[in-house]
C-alpha cells in the first residue's frame, strides 16, 4: 500500500502536521476537524478515508461523520475507544491500508492521531461535547429540537437554504400501539423507529426527534420523494415478550417547501406544525403541503366547524329527498333524505361540512335533525292524505360506540306516531368492517323493531362478501363504481353475481349515482329492483318531493 512506500520521511511528514495542530488547537478552539487546515494533511498522508465518531453517553449512541475524502476506497477500518468525563468517544478510522501491515511507528501515528482527536474533543472541544449530548434525544439517539434547531442555523449561514424542505411528522395511530402493546414496548417501537428513520438521511439532512412520536425532519428537496416513499411503511422489529414482532410505522406529515419568502425559524416551524395539524384532520391524505390556498381552505373550513351548531340552531341545515325509483316500472317507490346546509342563499357542498362533522362528533347531531325532520314530514304526508313511501336515513358509525341506538330512533318515530316500516336506517360499508360486533347487535335490535336497514355504499371496500353472509340487512345499495360501463366485461360478470345474490338472499338491491339510460336498462336486464341518481331525479326539496309524491310514475324515461 501507499503508506509503506519512504515510511520514514512520511512519518516525519505527519508528526509535522500532528505539531502544527498542536499548535493551532493551544491557541484556538474548534468546533470541528474541518476547521484544522492542519488536519487534511495529517489525513491524506495516513490514507483516511473517513473518521466515523460514536459518541456514547449512557449507553446512547450518536454516530458522526467527521471526516471524509473521496479519492481514498475505504477498504479496511478499525477502532480507537477514547473515555471522556461524561461519554465515551469511538473513533472508526476507514482506510486502503491494512492495519495488518502497519509497522509499530505507524501504528503509534493512528494512535497519536486518535489521542489528538480525543484531546480536541476532552480539553478545547470540552464544550462542544456538552453541546452534541445536549443536542441528543437520549432515548433514541438521534438529534433533538436543539440539534435540528443547530443545524437548519448552519444551513442558512451556508446560503442554501432555498434547497431544503422541512417536514413536521408524527406516527399515525400511536394510542393503537399503546393499546396492542402497552406503553413499555410502545416506547421501545418508537425508539426504533426513530432510528431507522435517522438511517434513511443523508450527510447533510437531519431528522430530529421532537418529543414522544413526533420528528422534525430537514431534507433535500431532491430526496424528499423518497422519504416520503418511506413514511408510506417502515417495518419496526422488535422483541414483544419472548416473540421476535414486526411492527410497520407510518406517517402523517406538514410539509414546507422553502423559498425566499423567510427564513425564521419559528416561522417555518409554525408552517409545517400548521400543516401537519390539517394532516390529523383529514381523511384523504396523510400529507399536506404548505401553500396559501391550503391555509385559506382551511381557515374556511374552521370557520365551518365553529358555525355548525349555531347553523342547527338558526334552521340553516334543511333536508332534500332524492326519489328512488323502482326500474321495471318507471315508479316512485322510497327516497333517501339527504341534509343540506343553506346559508346566505347558497348550498355548502356535504362534501365540506361532513367529514368535519365525523371528525368532531356533530355529525350525531345532525343525524338525529334529519331522522326528526323526516319523521315529521312522513307524518305531514299521511295527515294530508299523501301517498306515502319509505324514507332511509343515513347513520354515521360514531352511533355504535353508544348503546341504545335502537331506542333513541324509535322514540322519535313513537313520538311522532308513525310506523318504523316507513323509516329504512343506513349504515356505510366502513361501519361494518370497523365494527362488526357493534353493527350486528345494533341491526337485530332494529330489526326486531320493524325497521329496515340497508347498507349504504356497498362495493367501495374489500369485505363486502363475508357481510352478505354474515349480517342480516334488508336492502343492499351498490356504490355507482359496480355498475361500472356495459362495455366493462369483468366489472358485469361482478355486478350480475352480487345481484344475483342478493336476490337469492331476499335482499331489496338498490343502485345510486345513476345518471346514464344504459346503465339504467342493464341494471334492468340484471335484475337490479331499484335506481337511485340523476338520470331521474335530483335531491328535491320538501315542497317539491311532496308534489312528486303525488305524480309517481316517472313517464318518457
Amino acid at each position: 500500500m501507499g503508506i509503506r512506500k519512504g515510511g520514514g520521511k512520511m512519518v516525519e511528514e505527519v508528526r509535522g502536521y500532528l505539531s502544527d495542530m498542536i499548535d493551532a488547537i493551544a491557541t484556538k478552539r474548534y468546533d470541528d476537524l474541518q476547521q484544522i487546515t492542519e488536519f487534511a494533511p495529517a489525513a491524506k498522508a495516513l490514507h483516511i478515508s473517513r473518521i466515523v465518531r460514536t459518541l456514547n453517553y449512557g449507553g446512547r449512541l450518536s454516530e458522526t461523520l467527521i471526516y471524509k475524502d473521496n479519492s481514498i476506497y475505504p477498504l479496511h477500518n478499525k477502532k480507537y475507544e477514547r473515555e471522556n468525563t461524561s461519554c465515551s468517544l469511538t473513533y472508526e478510522f476507514y482506510t486502503d491500508v491494512d492495519f495488518e501491515t502497519l509497522t509499530d511507528e505507524q501504528e503509534q501515528l493512528f494512535e497519536h492521531i486518535t489521542n489528538l482527536l480525543a484531546i480536541i474533543c476532552t480539553c478545547t472541544l470540552n464544550i462542544h461535547v456538552e453541546k452534541l449530548i445536549d443536542h441528543i434525544d437520549r432515548d433514541s439517539g438521534i438529534p433533538n429540537s436543539k440539534g435540528f434547531r443547530a443545524f437548519i442555523e448552519e444551513v442558512k449561514e451556508n446560503g442554501v437554504l432555498s434547497d431544503y424542505a422541512v417536514i413536521r411528522a408524527n406516527i399515525k395511530g400511536c394510542n393503537t400501539l399503546n393499546t396492542i402493546f402497552g406503553y413499555q414496548a410502545t416506547t421501545e417501537i418508537i425508539q426504533r423507529f426513530a432510528r431507522a428513520l435517522n438511517k434513511t438521511m443523508y450527510s447533510d439532512e437531519i431528522c430530529s426527534r421532537s418529543g414522544s412520536d413526533n420528528f422534525c425532519l430537514m431534507v433535500k428537496k431532491s430526496h424528499l420523494k423518497t422519504h416520503l416513499k418511506n413514511f408510506a411503511k417502515t417495518p419496526v422489529n422488535f422483541y414483544y415478550g419472548k416473540e421476535k414482532t414486526v411492527y410497520e410505522i407510518a406517517l402523517r406529515a406538514g410539509i414546507v417547501m422553502l423559498d425566499d419568502s423567510t427564513d425564521d425559524i419559528d416561522t417555518i416551524l409554525a408552517r409545517a406544525e400548521t400543516c401537519i395539524d390539517i394532516a390529523k384532520r383529514r381523511a384523504d391524505g396523510d400529507f399536506v403541503y404548505y401553500d396559501l390556498g391550503t391555509i385559506n381552505r382551511e381557515k374556511q373550513l374552521t370557520l365551518l366547524e365553529n358555525g355548525m351548531p349555531q347553523a342547527l340552531a338558526d334552521g340553516e341545515f334543511v333536508v332534500y329527498f332524492q326519489p328512488k325509483v323502482r326500474v321495471d316500472t318507471r315508479t316512485l317507490v322510497g327516497a333517501e333524505a339527504l341534509i343540506r346546509w343553506k346559508r346566505d342563499g347558497e348550498i355548502i357542498s356535504p362534501a365540506d361540512f361532513i367529514p368535519i362533522a365525523e371528525r368532531t362528533g356533530f355529525i350525531m347531531k345532525l343525524d338525529m335533525f334529519v331522522l326528526e325532520h323526516t319523521c315529521a314530514m312522513i307524518k305531514q304526508w299521511q295527515e294530508s292524505g299523501k301517498r306515502t313511501v319509505p324514507v332511509s336515513v343515513n347513520f354515521s358509525k360514531i352511533h355504535l360506540r353508544f348503546p341504545h341506538l335502537a331506542e333513541k330512533i324509535m322514540n322519535v318515530i313513537n313520538r311522532y306516531g308513525i310506523e318504523p316500516h316507513y323509516l329504512e336506517v343506513e349504515f356505510t360499508e366502513t361501519a361494518y368492517t370497523d365494527d362488526f360486533n357493534a353493527i350486528k347487535q345494533a341491526i337485530i335490535d332494529l330489526k326486531s323493531y320493524g325497521l329496515m336497514v340497508s347498507m349504504d355504499d356497498f362495493g367501495t371496500g374489500y369485505s363486502s362478501l363475508a357481510l352478505l353472509k354474515d349480517l342480516d340487512f334488508d336492502i343492499l345499495k351498490l356504490d355507482k363504481s359496480l355498475a361500472g360501463s356495459d362495455d366493462d366485461a369483468r366489472g358485469q360478470v361482478v355486478l350480475e353475481n352480487i345481484l344475483h345474490m342478493a336476490q337469492e338472499l331476499s335482499m331489496t338491491t338498490v343502485c345510486e349515482g345513476v345518471e346514464d339510460k344504459n346503465i339504467v336498462d342493464n341494471l334492468r336486464n340484471m335484475g337490479c329492483n331499484i335506481i337511485q341518481g340523476y338520470y331521474f331525479d335530483k335531491p328535491l326539496p320538501e315542497s317539491e318531493f311532496a308534489s312528486r309524491l303525488e305524480s309517481p310514475i316517472y313517464e318518457n324515461k
